[in-house]
């Protein structure tokens, strides 16, 4: 019975683990989890999710790429005070998880030429200092469909 208990337990926590990165990459030492965006509003769109350096050395996010018509790419960081840092790069210090999001550091297309709503996905390439060029899927959601 105890076997069971624990072979239900271990299925239960692999499958939830399993879910979070189902949408996930992992090149060199760099793993990247759920990438995400909500909807654009007004020609621009902010993009989010897990970035991990399984590596003993840091790793660097150099730059993005993103084949959508008319998108200039940057890194921005809102502050405290709400205002808004652009940054040239993000360090991913070993071990140490990072999170792309709303309230940190995250990636934002502006000059969009077309809207981009929920339930399209689109391609987006990270460049790493290290692990290189790593190409992901950005699933376009509506944030009120569930954590990310």
């Amino acid at each position: 019975m105890r076997a069971l208990v624990f072979a239900v337990v271990f299925g239960v926590l692999a499958f939830a683990h399993a879910g979070v990165w189902a949408h996930g990459y992992k090149q060199h030492d760099v793993s990247i989890g759920h990438i995400w965006a909500p909807p654009s509003e007004g020609g621009a769109i902010s993009i989010y999710g897990p970035l991990l350096n399984n590596g003993a050395a840091e790793d660097r996010l150099v730059s993005v790429e993103s084949s959508l018509p008319g998108a200039v790419v940057s890194l921005e960081a809102e502050g405290d005070d709400g205002a808004v840092a652009v940054q040239g790069d993000i360090a991913l210090a070993p071990g140490v998880p990072v999170s792309l999001a709303a309230w940190g550091v995250h990636i934002v297309l502006r000059g969009l030429e077309q809207p981009v709503k929920a339930g399209e996905n689109f391609p987006l390439t990270l460049v790493f200092e290290k692990a290189g060029a790593i190409t992901v899927e950005v699933v376009v959601e509506d944030e009120a469909s569930g954590p990310h």
